[in-house]
């Protein structure tokens, strides 16, 4: 869009300075055409400096260890869904809720533990020993079976002690799990609002570039028929350009929003 704007500009200069020749232009059209190159040129130079500067983030994020283009649509996709739907899959998949889960689990268990110590425990041994002359019973080899049962009586109060902990730290771990549950679901919602916000800004983006189109439109013929001025035509052009160029930072403006949605339900980016 920049370089058309410069190709645009160096015509409209080539045409200044063709009317100079046929005697029917003035120094001013021909300075001011000048300078509409010069401000095309710096804006085109300022883009591939950031087009470059983008090429070279993204290569170090993917790991690129040679020059590359990109080719084709990057714009990411919106998950399908209503929002509560969306919300459940974000709170299944994210990996902090994940680990906040199994970090429940090992609560639990603890407390489960701390209530058995008081169970009856079941021990079983056995031994079996072999000698060179038989005994009395006529055998080289004797065995023996061992079965025991304890049952722990007082242990100082270490077992309550260790359950209201273990029972405290499950606690916690459910209301930060809850409280980042919550928080979750806030950040899809604000997500999904942000990409109806983006949205509507390209709309009106959109329309304004049919206005301005419409506009210069209107100007290139008054011009020809002597109702309006080469100034006021340039400067409905110079407004078209940026109409263009909001609609292009509003499409950038979507997919970041649709970016932050997808990190909010724990997807990848493309």
């Amino acid at each position: 869009m920049l370089q058309r704007r410069l190709e645009a500009a160096s015509r409209e200069l080539h045409v200044v300075l063709e009317q100079q020749k046929a005697g029917i232009g003035t120094p001013l059209s021909q300075k001011m055409a000048e300078l509409r190159v010069l401000q095309a040129e710096r804006s085109a130079a300022a883009g591939k400096v950031a087009y470059q500067a983008a090429i070279a983030s993204l290569g170090m994020l993917i790991g690129a260890d040679k020059r590359f283009d990109v080719e084709g649509s990057l714009a990411p996709e919106l998950p399908s869904g209503d929002v509560a739907k969306l919300v459940r899959d974000a709170i299944s998949r994210r990996p902090e809720l994940r680990m906040m889960r199994e970090q429940q689990k090992l609560a639990e268990f603890r407390v489960s533990e701390t209530r058995k110590r008081w169970l009856p425990r079941l021990g079983l041994s056995g031994q079996t020993q072999w000698s060179n002359a038989a005994g009395f019973g006529g055998q080289n080899v004797t065995s023996a079976l061992m079965i025991t049962v304890t049952q722990q009586i007082w242990d100082g109060g270490a077992s309550s002690l260790d359950r209201r902990e273990a029972a405290a730290n499950l606690r916690i771990v459910h209301l930060e799990a809850e409280k980042s549950a919550r928080q979750i679901g806030a950040e899809v919602r604000g997500a999904l609002l942000a990409v109806d916000r983006a949205k509507a800004d390209l709309g009106a983006a959109t329309r304004g570039v049919d206005v301005s189109a419409a506009a210069v439109e209107d100007a290139r013929i008054g011009r020809k028929i002597g109702t309006n001025t080469e100034l006021e035509q340039l400067g409905l052009e110079d407004r078209l350009v940026e109409a263009q160029l909001a609609v292009v930072q509003a499409r950038i403006g979507v997919s970041l929003a649709i970016l932050d949605v997808r990190s909010a339900l724990g997807l990848p980016p493309m």
